[in-house]
């Protein structure tokens, strides 16, 4: 999972000139239950729709591009995103984007909805980033990596963080599961 996590920077700060930016938080996973959407969005979505507000509140300039529907088309990430969302920002600075279920179609459909003229940043885990920012450069879009949702800690190694254990194996599958994208992608 390191390997993943560490090929881009936390977002700091957009250039001078990339100010007028979308920034397209991917969409992660939901489920049906809850009573909020801060509950049916999962962990990673809601890190993703969290990181993508903090970055738009930055710029006045930027529109927040939501994407939409979980990978396995249970639930619309997209919707739930947004009932988070409309409390930071005016609608037409909010787009929604619904018509894809995997990172490829994401960046296939950004481009049809939004074009290559303006910059791209990026919001995703970071362990999914390395995957999506080829997606969208293979298209011609101009991408500014702002990973989140880390899963490996920094500091001290303990012996348990190898032993066998649920989260272990959460990470082992997220891990492969990526690195089988990264391959199915090239």
């Amino acid at each position: 999972m390191k390997p993943l996590e560490n090929q881009y920077e936390t977002f700091q700060a957009l250039p001078e000139d990339k100010h007028d930016a979308y920034v397209l938080v991917l969409g992660g996973g939901c489920n049906t239950s809850g009573h909020s959407e801060y509950e049916r969005l999962d962990e990673s979505a809601l890190r993703r729709v969290f990181e993508g507000i903090r970055i738009a509140q930055m710029y006045p300039n930027t529109t927040i591009v939501l994407s939409g529907t979980s990978w396995r088309g249970t639930c619309d990430v997209a919707d739930y995103g947004l009932a988070i969302v409309k409390d930071y920002f005016p609608k037409d600075r909010i787009k929604i984007q619904y018509e894809s279920r995997d990172t490829k179609q994401e960046a296939e459909v950004f481009k049809l909805q939004f074009g290559t003229k303006k910059p791209l940043v990026l919001v995703t885990s970071a362990w999914h980033m390395p995957r999506a920012v080829r997606n969208f450069r293979k298209l011609g879009i101009d991408v500014i990596p702002a990973p989140t949702d880390f899963r490996i800690k920094s500091g001290k190694f303990w012996i348990s963080d190898i032993l066998p254990s649920a989260n272990n194996l959460r990470i082992s599958e997220t891990a492969l599961h990526e690195y089988l994208g990264i391959l199915y992608s090239l």
